[in-house]
């Protein structure tokens, strides 16, 4: 199946439509105006490990404005594979181009749609559904590009259970400045027992002392005496980070629209994307209308360090170049 993407616009909806279909072929109609956006749609494009991208002969460029000129450009398209099922894409375009290939998908009876958010609404093709949901998981997203992925934090390697460990992320970021000097200490001062690690009670003041009680009833540590103690190296990981990574995930998989409905489509926690040069780390990933997003969590008291814009490029980069959010 061929997929004629009309490009003048943003161009999400271009990759979208290839990872719904998957195309065998593309070929691309170019407003003269917007080369830049074409040249971010083939860098998308190349990152799509099943697809060719088109060659030369398949990217024509038009006058984005001129109607009879689209109208003999896809219609030359359109002659050219004659003998091939083809579809068009309306979304990523000027409304001259798109209302143009939506009169020759109608004049060809050829198939033609328009990317709205995390559905395709079919325009033309009486075989399809007038509306149809785009549902991707963030491991299809992912294994569209070629990304294997696993998790590198996963809640039944902790002594507690995945809701404690929620409230117990709940307490720690509702506390933040009395349970970031708590975690700190923790991290400086715990020693390794043959029942798993220890920091003395008398390290903290009051308040960080109440938040050791409060996660001792949550069960996510024990208070034994003057000594708090951690159950397992797990734990102490949970603990010097992966709590707020929890946190995170459990607010964006609970957050609703003004009407009741989830605002994500899936979400996921600590993931590790192997490739060819080096294993990234995405700390929380959502689907939101059919993209990709990711969250960078940091526990320091300085998160916007460059060293951590870098690392949120270099997850981007190798997936969906500048469109990725």
């Amino acid at each position: 199946m061929i997929q004629v993407m009309l490009v003048g616009g943003r161009q999400t909806p271009n990759v979208i439509g290839v990872m719904k279909f998957s195309p065998n072929q593309i070929v691309l109609i170019v407003s003269k105006d917007e080369r830049k956006q074409k040249d971010i749609l083939l860098d998308s494009l190349r990152s799509i490990k099943s697809l060719n991208p088109p060659d030369d002969e398949d990217i024509i460029e038009v006058d984005a404005y001129d109607f009879p000129a689209n109208l003999v450009a896809i219609r030359g398209v359109c002659n050219k594979y004659h003998n091939k099922q083809i579809q068009f894409n309306l979304t990523g375009s000027t409304k001259i181009m798109a209302l143009a290939g939506y009169e020759i998908a109608r004049e060809k009876e050829i198939a033609s749609f328009y990317v709205a958010g995390n559905r395709i609404l079919w325009l033309t093709g009486q075989e399809h559904q007038a509306i149809e949901k785009i549902d991707l998981n963030i491991k299809q997203y992912l294994k569209i590009f070629g990304r294997d992925i696993s998790h590198k934090f996963k809640f039944d390697s902790l002594s507690f259970d995945k809701l404690c460990a929620i409230n117990a992320a709940k307490l720690l970021a509702i506390n933040t400045t009395h349970s970031a000097n708590m975690l700190k200490k923790i991290r400086k001062n715990a020693n390794k027992t043959k029942d798993g690690l220890q920091v003395p009670l008398g390290d903290f003041g009051e308040d960080e002392k109440r938040i050791a009680m409060n996660l001792k009833d949550e069960g996510a540590l024990d208070v034994d005496g003057d000594l708090i103690r951690i159950r397992s190296n797990n734990d102490l990981e949970f603990f010097k980070g992966n709590w707020l990574e929890v946190f995170v995930y459990n607010e964006a998989l609970n957050k609703k629209d003004g009407a009741g409905a989830p605002i994500f489509d899936y979400c996921d926690i600590s993931l590790e994307i192997k490739s060819d040069q080096a294993e990234k780390e995405i700390d929380v990933a959502c689907i939101h209308e059919a993209q990709l997003i990711h969250c960078s969590c940091k526990t320091d008291g300085d998160p916007f360090k460059t060293a951590y814009l870098d690392e949120l490029h270099s997850i981007s980069t190798p997936l969906l170049k500048s469109i990725l959010s």
